[in-house]
C-alpha cells in the first residue's frame, strides 16, 4: 500500500510527514479508509498542528513545509469539510477559508471539553496528533470519545506504547492498520464505537486450561470482555470455550470455540445455528464440508507480545513444552537422550500457568522440538500454537509434520522419525544455517501477534446473528 495515492500526492505538496514520501506511512492508509467518504465527510478535528509557522524548504527532501500542512490536506481531500486543528502552541495559529483552529492543551480535561464546545460533537474524523505521549493519548481518547457523534473514527497517530492504550481503551472497537515504509510499523490506531459486547464462557473447573486461557483470559481485558457473566444479552457476541455441552447451555447465535478439541463435531451438526471459531486453516477446511454452522478462522495468537527476540549468541540448547502424560514424558526422555549424545542440552516445561512461565522457558532454549511419531496424534484440529511461539522468537522448530501444521509448512523442520529429528537439530547447529531460518520465520508470526488476532474478534461483532 506504499504507492503515491491522490492524497499521498497532497501530503507531499503541503510537506506534511504523513505521507511515505517524507515521513510516516499513513497516507496510503487513510486514503483506502476514507476514498469513498470524501463528498460526506463535514468535520474533520486533528489535535497537534505542528511547529511550523512560515513556508521553508526543506532541503533534506527537496520540498517546501507549509504551516498547517495537514489540515491543508484534510481540506483539499474533503471537499466539503470544515476542518478544524488544535495546539498548545498559540504560535502555530492559523485561518483561512474552511481552516479554524484553537489553542488547546491536550493535558486539561476543561481544554478539550471547550474545544468540542467550540466545534461541536458531530466530528467524522478526529486525529491525535499531538505530544505522541502515551498517558496523553489514553487520557485524550478517554475525555472526547464520550463527547464524540458515535460514528466517530478516531485516529491515534504515533503510538509508543501500542499494548498500554490498547488496553485502557478497551471499551471501544480498536484496529491497527498496517503501516508500511520498508517494513511494517505498527503505529496508528483507530477507535471506533463498539456495538456489541464480548463474552466469554467456560466452565470454572476448566480454569487451568490453557485453551480457556489464552482464548479468554488473555484476551478479555484487550475486548473488554465479561468472563462467564450471569447476566447478558443473546445479541452480544458470546463465545464458549471448549465447552462440555452444548445442549442447554450454548443457545443459538452465539459462538463455539472448538480450539483444538474435535468432540463437538457431531453436536454441532445438530445444531446449525450455533456458530464455530477454529484456530488452524487445517481445522477450517476438515470442518467447511462437514458443517452447516457458519464458521470463522482466529488464529492463535502468539504469546510473545513484545516482539521480543532472542538474545543467546551459541546455539547449544533444545527443549519441549506442553502435555506431560506418561507416555509422553517417555518419549521425550529418549529425545532427550539422543540430543543429549549431540553434545547439546535438552530441557522440558510441562507445566506452566502463565504466559511469563511460558516465555521464560523461550529464553532459555535455542531449537524448539516436537516429536509426535509413536503418539499417533492425527488431531486435524491441534494449532502449530507451540511452533508459532517459538518462531516469533526467532527460535527454529524441529516437528513431527502434524496435519494442523499445514498453514506453516515450510516454517518448520520436519522430522518423522528420531534420526531426522536429530539430523535436523544437527544442521541447524550451523550459525549461517540457523540465521537463515530466523530471517524466514519471524515475518510469518506477525499474522498471529495479538494485535492482528484482535482484529478477526472485531469482525465479529459486524457479523449478522445466524
Amino acid at each position: 500500500m506504499n504507492k503515491m495515492t491522490p492524497l499521498c500526492e497532497i501530503a507531499y505538496r503541503y510537506g506534511t510527514d504523513k505521507c511515505p514520501q517524507i515521513g510516516h506511512g499513513y497516507t496510503p492508509v487513510y486514503y483506502e479508509m476514507f476514498k469513498d467518504r470524501r463528498e460526506e465527510v463535514k468535520k474533520v478535528l486533528e489535535l497537534g498542528i505542528g511547529r511550523q509557522t512560515e513556508k521553508e524548504y526543506y532541503e533534506k527532501r527537496k520540498i517546501w513545509r507549509y504551516p498547517g500542512a495537514s489540515l491543508k490536506m484534510w481540506k483539499d481531500f474533503f471537499p466539503n469539510a470544515q476542518i478544524y486543528g488544535a495546539d498548545i502552541l498559540p504560535s502555530v495559529m492559523l485561518e483561512e477559508d474552511r481552516i479554524k483552529t484553537f489553542i488547546c492543551d491536550e493535558r486539561k480535561e476543561k481544554d478539550l471539553k471547550a474545544l468540542i464546545e467550540k466545534t461541536g460533537s458531530d466530528i467524522d474524523i478526529f486525529i491525535d496528533d499531538a505530544s505522541h505521549r502515551y498517558p496523553d493519548q489514553i487520557f485524550t481518547a478517554k475525555t472526547l470519545m464520550p463527547l464524540l457523534d458515535k460514528d466517530i473514527t478516531y485516529i491515534i497517530e504515533d503510538i509508543s506504547n501500542g499494548g498500554s492504550v490498547k488496553k485502557h481503551l478497551a471499551q471501544y472497537e480498536q484496529h491497527h492498520p498496517y503501516v508500511l515504509r520498508g517494513r511494517h510499523i505498527r503505529k496508528l490506531l483507530v477507535l471506533r464505537n463498539r456495538k456489541k459486547n464480548f463474552n466469554f464462557f467456560y466452565p470454572e473447573k476448566h480454569k487451568m486450561w490453557l485453551s480457556s486461557a489464552i482464548r479468554g483470559r488473555q484476551l478479555a481485558p484487550f475486548l473488554n470482555a465479561e468472563i462467564n457473566p450471569k447476566e447478558f444479552s443473546e445479541d452480544d457476541v458470546n463465545i464458549y470455550i471448549k465447552p462440555s455441552v452444548i445442549d442447554g447451555y450454548v443457545p443459538d447465535g452465539a459462538w463455539v470455540d472448538i480450539a483444538d478439541g474435535g468432540k463437538f463435531i457431531k453436536k454441532l451438526i445438530k445444531r446449525p445455528k450455533v456458530n464455530v471459531i477454529v484456530n488452524s486453516i487445517a481445522s477450517y477446511n476438515y470442518l467447511k464440508d462437514r458443517l452447516e454452522n457458519k464458521i470463522l478462522y482466529v488464529p492463535h495468537h502468539h504469546l510473545n507480545w513484545e516482539r521480543a527476540k532472542r538474545k543467546r549468541s551459541e546455539i547449544t540448547t533444545c527443549g519441549y513444552t506442553g502435555s506431560g502424560t506418561p507416555e509422553v514424558r517417555e518419549v521425550y526422555e529418549r529425545i532427550e537422550k539422543a540430543i543429549k549424545a549431540e553434545g547439546m542440552d535438552f530441557i522440558t516445561c510441562y507445566k506452566f500457568h502463565s504466559r511469563q512461565q511460558a516465555i521464560e522457558f523461550y529464553e532459555k532454549i535455542d531449537i524448539l522440538v516436537i516429536g509426535g511419531w509413536e503418539l499417533g496424534d492425527h488431531n486435524v484440529h491441534k494449532a502449530p500454537t507451540k511452533i508459532i511461539n517459538a518462531a516469533s522468537f526467532g527460535i527454529p522448530t524441529v516437528a513431527y509434520p502434524l496435519r494442523g501444521y499445514e498453514e506453516i509448512e515450510g516454517y518448520y523442520l520436519p522430522a518423522r522419525k528420531m534420526k531426522q529429528l536429530v539430523r535436523q537439530v544437527r544442521k541447524l547447529r550451523n550459525k549461517r544455517y540457523y540465521k537463515k531460518w530466523v530471517k524466514k520465520i519471524v515475518p510469518m508470526t506477525e499474522k498471529h501477534h495479538i494485535d492482528n488476532t484482535l482484529e478477526f474478534y472485531e469482525k465479529l461483532a459486524h457479523l449478522p446473528s445466524s
